[in-house]
């Protein structure tokens, strides 16, 4: 931390809501259980039944596989509330590169190493969120005040601040929601690694 970093981000706190109370943010499954291993679920052939399927490095290269949804053999097979919704799928390994986010519409089961965001509020766009999630802006802020591990867990994107003025006004900027100046904007860019 640089002097002025709490008072920005105490300053971004009190004019936003998180992410977390306007949506539904968890990781993927985890499809190996007591029953053995993810192999035995997930197949290349579509069959009756089957969901699509994948993880985060065949989920963003655009390949899918299919998952027999067998809870009882999963260690944490979530709900396919979570799943089957239109959603966003964050990359839950961020390195220290960019964060990597897309929409998903097709009902895909993903893998815990990703994680899943499920509007609850009907202003919460699902391509403006894939914007402000993968806004250098933000990566800067969770660096800030979460540090700098590689993981972007649930609760990580579930703290990612929104203001209430953003969800109702369309091209509103990052650094107008967070209410930056020119020299805090510099900042989370620099936290961000830019």
């Amino acid at each position: 931390l640089q002097p002025g970093d709490v008072d920005l981000i105490e300053s971004i706190r009190s004019r936003c809501v998180t992410l977390g109370s306007l949506a539904t943010v968890d990781t993927g499954l985890v499809a190996h259980g007591p029953a053995g291993g993810k192999g035995s679920l997930i197949h290349d052939e579509h069959a009756p039944g089957r969901k699509p399927y994948a993880d985060a490095r065949d989920f963003f290269a655009g390949n899918r596989r299919w998952i027999d949804y067998v809870p009882g053999k999963m260690h944490r097979p979530k709900s396919p509330a979570l799943f089957e919704p239109n959603k966003v799928v964050v990359q839950r390994i961020r390195g220290k590169g960019p964060v990597k986010a897309a929409v998903d519409r097709n009902g895909t089961f993903v893998g815990h190493t990703c994680t899943v965001i499920v509007p609850k509020h009907p202003q919460l766009d699902l391509d403006r969120l894939v914007g402000l999630v993968t806004d250098p802006l933000i990566s800067g802020f969770l660096r800030l005040e979460r540090g700098q591990r590689i993981d972007l867990y649930p609760k990580d994107v579930a703290s990612i601040p929104i203001s209430m003025d953003w969800l109702s006004t369309p091209g509103m900027a990052g650094a107008e929601m967070l209410g930056l100046t020119t020299e805090s904007e510099a900042r989370l860019e620099r936290a961000a690694g830019r």
